[in-house]
Order: structure tokens, then C-alpha cells, then sequence
């Protein structure tokens, strides 16, 4: 009977030990698992949302660098185009555009030469240099004549006005064009042949700006 109550009691703690044991586990599991929860969580709220993923910076934005200065443009890499007409009381004025059409970069520096044409009286269909001389001209809206050098980069254009009397008691020619040579350039079998309505050009003269940077 002794001994039978003592593997009875040896019985019954070792079922309280199993117990206990099995207990502490789920418990150690159970915190385990709410402390995980709450890391979780609280990651979670640190993180704000939405927020984006670094990206590597993009090559499609990055700049160009400038071509270098090949030297003075050649009439040969220019393209001259009206940029817009105005008028003051009896003086037209039109502004046009000497963009580089070439791979090289090039600079401009002064006034360009021009060189009227318009039809002979004789024959309208055959045009020929009009009798009229080029003088010096700061346009009407520039603040003044200074001489700068204009780079142009490909697809770049330096600006330039041109201005003339369409009326005058005198004598006035009717003008469809213009020979157009860079500063410098004294030649006249390489000169861009450029047509443009000046309509009547009076007094013999007519006016030519520095080349400079186009403004709005």
C-alpha cells in the first residue's frame, strides 16, 4: 500500500511537470508571438505610406555638354528667315533670324552685309542688286549698337534687324530679296540668296543692325 501511494504520488508529479511544462511553452510561445505582433506593428507605423522607391538618377535629363567654337560661321552654315514686321511713322522694320544649320558651333560678330535685288524695269522676270547703300542701325527696341560676339550652338540663331523708308518724293525701288554674307565677308559669289517682299525701298538706303542674341 506504501508503495503503491508512492508511484502514485510520483505519478501525479510527474503529471504536474508535464503540465507545468506544456504550460510554460504555450506561454513562451503566446509572448513570443505578441512581441512579433508588435514589432510588426510598429514597423508598420513607421513606414509612412505610399512612400517611393529609390530610384537611380535618370541619363535623360543630364546636360549636353557645348560643342567648342569651330571659329567665325560661314554664309555656307547659315539659314535666314523673317522673324516678324513692324513699323514705326514711314520706317519698316523686319527682324531675321541667322540660325547655324551645321554639326559645328560657330560665332558672329557685327552687322552682315546685304545686298538688295528686285526686279529690272525692263524685264520683271529677271531680278538684279538695287542701287542702295547699307548704313548702320541699332534697331528700334535694342538700347543701343554695341558690338558682342553671338555663339551659336547647332540649331542656334543670332538676330539682326533691317529697316528702310517704303515712301519717299525722291525715289524708291521695289525690293523681293537680299544677297546675306557674314561679318567679314567681303565676297560676293558666296553670298545666301534670301528672298523676302520688301515692298518699296526709297532714299537709296536702307539700314542693318549688329548681329546679337534674339530677345522675346
Amino acid at each position: 500500500m506504501q508503495r503503491f501511494q508512492s508511484v502514485a504520488l510520483a505519478g501525479v508529479a510527474l503529471a504536474c511537470a508535464v503540465t507545468l511544462a506544456g504550460c510554460g511553452t504555450s506561454a513562451r510561445d503566446a509572448a513570443s508571438a505578441r512581441a512579433q505582433g508588435a514589432d510588426g506593428a510598429s514597423a508598420a507605423a513607421t513606414a509612412p505610406a505610399g512612400s517611393p522607391t529609390a530610384r537611380p538618377p535618370s541619363t535623360a535629363s543630364a546636360r549636353v555638354a557645348p560643342l567648342p567654337i569651330s571659329g567665325p560661321c560661314t554664309n555656307a552654315q547659315l539659314s535666314v528667315t523673317a522673324a516678324g514686321r513692324r513699323t514705326l511713322p514711314d520706317l519698316q522694320i523686319e527682324r531675321f533670324l541667322a540660325t547655324d544649320t551645321a554639326a559645328v558651333a560657330c560665332s558672329l560678330t557685327g552687322s552682315p552685309r546685304l545686298t538688295p535685288t528686285g526686279p529690272l524695269a525692263s524685264s520683271p522676270s529677271v531680278t538684279s542688286d538695287i542701287a542702295v547703300s547699307q548704313e548702320d542701325f541699332d534697331g528700334d527696341d535694342e538700347g543701343g549698337s554695341a558690338t558682342t560676339r553671338v555663339d551659336l550652338q547647332p540649331g542656334q540663331a543670332a538676330a539682326f534687324d533691317v529697316a528702310w523708308y517704303a515712301a519717299s518724293p525722291v525715289v524708291c525701288e521695289q525690293a523681293t530679296g537680299f544677297g546675306f554674307s557674314v561679318p567679314g565677308d567681303s565676297s560676293w559669289s558666296g553670298m545666301r540668296q534670301v528672298g523676302y517682299r520688301f515692298g518699296s525701298m526709297c532714299d537709296g538706303l536702307f539700314y542693318v543692325s549688329t548681329l546679337r542674341t534674339p530677345t522675346p
